[in-house]
């Protein structure tokens, strides 16, 4: 982890990656000691500092800190995806029926090998035309895994037949380095360009942290872009008000940049007025949560009228039908109730 002593920063003037991350205000750059972990982290994160015994290694494997999309190979076509996706694990018992379309996370699907889209559809009775999404909107320990393992993972994904995998959103922290950051917005286009050149439909993660740099470099790249209009957005740790409030700032203004012709693929809000907020911003949304399964999984159901949370008697197959409809229902681009 990083660590340092007192309130100092490291000068970026001497740091030997100042030309990488380009923080050169005081305060914006990395605290003056890198200390190695202690123990094993429950994260799995091992932060990226300028003085990280590993650097030149990780550098090279992510090919640099630009926001740039390098491959040319062609995109597969994604499919036509519903305003509403609702995110489920394979249980036993449990089945998803009419559903137009799924998304089973990561690390159900497999790290190292991942399972042919079959088996998934097997274990969770899907018919023929369900849409199948592999979710890589995980915990940093699946993520540092998914890294590791990435190009087995990449080729099995590649036969796996699945309808569409998501990049994996390596977090960015508030008080990790600017390099830390910089690194992780590196390592989901990376992954991003080995998918497309295995053949498998996917799209881009955007993510920042900073809004003038990396927010702006994100519309230059958006703006070059020759294949499908689509992206995905990663909003499930904006946890307060304060923090949602923060992210819709740098979302509009990446909006403002790219226009409304976009798909985007948002994970991890499951409020209405939240939806609202980025079908706003957005125009076209697909959402993504895991709200209707847990709710199916522990027997509650949601009040339509006042929003809380009540024990059902019904089935965890009714539950989750019945909550995925609502949340259909908000994710709508005409629904017209009220918010």
């Amino acid at each position: 982890m990083v660590g340092g002593l007192g309130d100092e920063w490291a000068p970026c003037d001497t740091c030997p990656a100042c030309h990488h991350c380009r923080v050169d205000r005081a305060g914006s750059g990395c605290q003056s000691e890198f200390m190695l972990p202690q123990g094993v982290s429950i994260s799995g994160r091992d932060v990226l500092h300028p003085f990280h015994p590993e650097l030149t290694r990780r550098l090279r494997d992510c090919g640099g800190l630009d926001i740039q999309i390098r491959t040319r190979a062609a995109q597969q076509p994604i499919p036509p995806l519903p305003p509403y996706i609702p995110r489920v694990q394979i249980r036993t018992g449990f089945e998803v029926r009419q559903c137009p379309a799924v998304a089973v996370p990561l690390d159900r699907v497999g790290i190292r090998h991942a399972r042919p889209a079959g088996e998934i559809r097997r274990a969770l009775k899907l018919g023929r035309e369900t849409i199948v999404v592999v979710s890589s909107f995980q915990d940093d320990s699946v993520l540092e895994r998914a890294w590791r393992h990435r190009r087995s993972l990449v080729q099995s994904l590649a036969i796996g037949s699945y309808d569409l995998v998501t990049v994996p959103s390596f977090s960015l922290w508030e008080g990790d380095s600017p390099l830390e950051h910089r690194y992780n917005i590196a390592r989901s286009l990376r992954m991003f360009e080995m998918l497309v050149e295995a053949g498998v439909p996917t799209i881009p993660q955007v993510s920042w942290y900073s809004p003038q740099r990396d927010v702006d470099e994100w519309i230059t790249e958006l703006g070059r872009w020759r294949g499908l209009r689509a992206f995905s957005l990663d909003l499930q740790t904006l946890k307060n008000d304060d923090e949602w409030a923060w992210g819709l700032v740098r979302l509009r203004r990446l909006i403002r940049g790219i226009g409304q012709d976009w798909e985007v693929l948002i994970n991890g809000v499951a409020q209405k007025e939240r939806i609202r907020h980025v079908k706003e911003i957005c125009g076209r949304v697909h959402v993504i949560n895991e709200e209707p399964f847990q709710l199916a999984m522990c027997r509650h159901m949601t009040d339509r009228c006042t929003g809380h949370r009540r024990p059902s008697a019904k089935t965890p197959a009714q539950i989750f039908a019945d909550e995925v409809q609502r949340m259909a229902d908000w994710a709508s681009p005409s629904f017209a109730g009220p918010f």
